[in-house]
C-alpha cells in the first residue's frame, strides 16, 4: 500500500465476521465506523453495508482526513434490540505533506 497523506481522500473497508449467528443480515439498522484521531479525539462516520461481501465501507473526504499520525477505526453493525456486531478493527498511518 502506498503512503497516505493528510488531506487525501481515503477509502475505508472493514470485514464483518458474524460467525454462527441467528442475526438476519437484512435487519441491519445502522452501519458506522468509530474512529480515534491521532490527537485522541473520537467520532463516527455513517458507513455503507455491503451484504454480498460482508464489508463496511466509507470514503473519507479530504476535509475529514485532517490530521497526520495514527488513526484507529472500528466498524460496527447495529441490529434491532441494540445488538452491536463489530467489524475487524484497523489502524491507518497518515503522513504529513511535504512543504
Amino acid at each position: 500500500m502506498s503512503k497516505i497523506y493528510i488531506s487525501q481522500p481515503v477509502d475505508l473497508t472493514a470485514v464483518v465476521n458474524l460467525g454462527p449467528s441467528s442475526l438476519s443480515l437484512d435487519d441491519v439498522v445502522s452501519v458506522e465506523f468509530q474512529y480515534t484521531k491521532p490527537d485522541l479525539s473520537t467520532g463516527t462516520f455513517t458507513a455503507t453495508w455491503n451484504l454480498t461481501s460482508l464489508t463496511i465501507t466509507y470514503s473519507m473526504s479530504t476535509s475529514e482526513n485532517n490530521q497526520s499520525g495514527k488513526w484507529i477505526f472500528q466498524g460496527e453493525l447495529t441490529f434491532p434490540g441494540a445488538v452491536v456486531v463489530p467489524a475487524t478493527a484497523f489502524e491507518l498511518l497518515v503522513h504529513a505533506r511535504y512543504t
